[in-house]
């Protein structure tokens, strides 16, 4: 009985499983039949047997050739299978009577289509040798962009290569010229669930690049941190006459949760411990403080370099390395203070040899009972000059103002804000 049960119930899993089968197969074979049409080589001598069969006989020099049926608009893909016997030669490309894409006749041949005013368009094979020749394949598959604009003047193919948190988005615009003009205006603009956080508008003339019969290639990108958050994004890409809507769903990528975990585990330290990190960061002098975010500038460096992002991660290298050189000029700069404040404690200090030892670097009591002040007596205006300083490297770098604009900006306010501090400290309050 149990064996009886286990057989039905086989019967009955493999019969539920023939019919998604079934329709999975009919589905990928509806799409094959639908993106891939057959081509039919022919010659002027041909015959009928082997025109049927698709098997050509070679005894010196023979051309062969098939008529390509795709649109004269489209884009479309070439795919040749052969079987030579003792037979070479070259194989072209033909638009009208101009031969293109000329290669070497092989097992397997590639040729690509783009749009043509020309509408007689074939593949031909020119073939030397005494044997034969066999197409076991030929087909041309033809290649759907993700939006196509059919104009008086132009037509318009919009590709998307990709859409994601890593790369942002990259997409290419081709533009074919059926008559000559001078300008093409287009917008690119990105929305998060409704606001808008992106826009590009261009303005491109050109008389010989939108000549009459040219094909034009326009690169569209947008950069990978303006996906940073996920969910529903919404692409548009517009024209006076023409216009593309898409909606992209963008998932957190590994870093960004990598770079969500370290920020939580980052701001949980800093609340925990934030007395001590507060003491230690305070007692730091301003290079021990640059070098510090050199440091960590450096770590998220590697980390963003380790997810393959390395343009990014060039950029985050190159301001390390500016908070880098601030810092040891800073460090250098305290070390001269230091010894020139030293050797005049040093001369002037009446106390014990103890105190001379240890207690310099501190604020120290002198015989009057006056505080003495530390080896760094300005550490605020250091301060300013570095983020002044880096604020013009950043403006001199157009590769990180591509990865992080506005930081010049930012770093200039910083300054800025430093300055209006120290002012209000040093301004006599009234009591």
């Amino acid at each position: 009985m149990i064996k009886t049960a286990s057989k039905t119930s086989a019967k009955g899993i493999s019969s539920c499983l023939k019919f998604p089968l079934l329709l999975i197969f009919i589905f990928f074979l509806v799409v094959q039949t639908s993106t891939a049409e057959k081509l039919y080589f022919t010659a002027g001598d041909a015959s009928n047997e082997e025109i049927a069969t698709q098997t050509f006989h070679v005894d010196g020099y023979r051309r062969i050739y098939a008529l390509i049926p795709a649109d004269k608009y489209d884009f479309a893909r070439i795919e040749l299978k052969l079987t030579l016997e003792n037979v070479s030669g070259n194989a072209f490309f033909v638009t009208d009577s101009r031969y293109t894409q000329q290669t070497e006749i092989k097992n397997e041949l590639i040729f690509y289509q783009q749009p043509s005013e020309f509408d007689k368009r074939r593949i031909e094979l020119q073939l030397n040798g005494k044997g034969q020749l066999r197409i076991e394949r030929a087909e041309i598959v033809k290649i759907v962009p993700e939006y196509r604009f059919d104009g008086e003047k132009y037509n318009v193919y919009l590709f998307i290569h990709s859409a994601d948190a890593n790369q942002g988005f990259k997409g290419g615009m081709k533009v074919f010229s059926k008559k000559s003009f001078s300008t093409l205006g287009y917008t690119i603009k990105l929305s998060y669930f409704g606001w808008e956080i992106f826009r590009d508008s261009k303005s491109l003339t050109s008389k010989s690049k939108f000549a009459k019969g040219k094909l034009s290639n326009i690169g569209l990108n947008i950069p990978a941190r303006f996906f940073i958050l996920p969910g529903t994004y919404t692409l548009e890409i517009s024209s006076n006459e023409w216009k593309f809507s898409k909606s992209l769903t963008i998932w957190p990528s590994i870093s960004t949760a990598v770079a969500f975990v370290l920020v939580a585990s980052t701001v949980f330290a800093g609340v925990r411990y934030r007395q001590e990190i507060g003491e230690w960061i305070g007692s730091l002098s301003i290079g021990q403080k640059l070098v510090l975010v050199a440091i960590i500038l450096l770590i998220f460096a590697a980390l963003t370099l380790a997810f393959e992002n390395e343009k990014n991660a060039n950029s985050i290298s190159i301001l390390a390395y500016y908070f880098l050189v601030l810092g040891v000029g800073n460090l250098t700069a305290e070390y001269l203070l230091e010894r020139r404040t030293g050797s005049e404690e040093d001369s002037n200090w009446s106390g014990s040899e103890t105190e001379k030892e240890n207690g310099w670097v501190r604020k120290k009591e002198k015989e009057n009972g006056e505080n003495a002040e530390t080896f760094d007596p300005y550490p605020e205006a250091r301060a300013i000059i570095s983020l002044l300083i880096l604020a013009i490297l950043v403006h001199l770098t157009p590769e990180l103002l591509r990865t992080l604009p506005y930081l010049d900006i930012a770093a200039l306010i910083s300054a800025l804000f430093l300055i209006a501090l120290s002012v209000r400290d040093r301004l006599p309050r009234k009591i």
